[in-house]
């Protein structure tokens, strides 16, 4: 992503957020292209924890695009919080379990799941 296209994206973010209107979010779920239409982020509402990543990853280009085979992986989500999962305060187990899957089947020899509580 170009400076062009990440300033593009935040002021399009930005006048989202500030809109208040009902239908503000439509204007994030847009398709800003890039020149090569390569994206550096997506957006993903709506589903299952694990169908989300899923469809996520699949548009950055697949988890071997961040794994590859015979490497160890660490995956640091927001687990260490006491809070009740209405909250949202910790990552979805759901969705840790399917990253850790990804992970293994990209080739990772070793994946470890850890948090610093606070």
């Amino acid at each position: 992503m170009d400076r062009r296209d990440f300033l593009r994206a935040v002021a399009v973010t930005g006048a989202a957020i500030s809109i208040q209107r009902v239908d503000a979010m439509d204007i994030l779920t847009q398709h800003l292209h890039t020149a090569d239409d390569k994206v550096d982020l997506v957006a993903i509402m709506g589903g299952e924890p694990e169908a989300m990543f899923r469809s996520g990853i699949e548009k950055l280009g697949g988890i071997k695009q961040f794994v590859k085979p015979g490497q160890k992986v660490v995956v640091k989500p927001n687990i260490g919080w006491d809070k009740v999962p209405e909250l949202a305060g910790n990552a979805n187990p759901k969705l840790v379990s399917e990253i850790v899957k990804q992970c293994f089947a990209a080739g990772a020899k070793e994946v470890k799941v850890f948090d610093h509580t606070c």
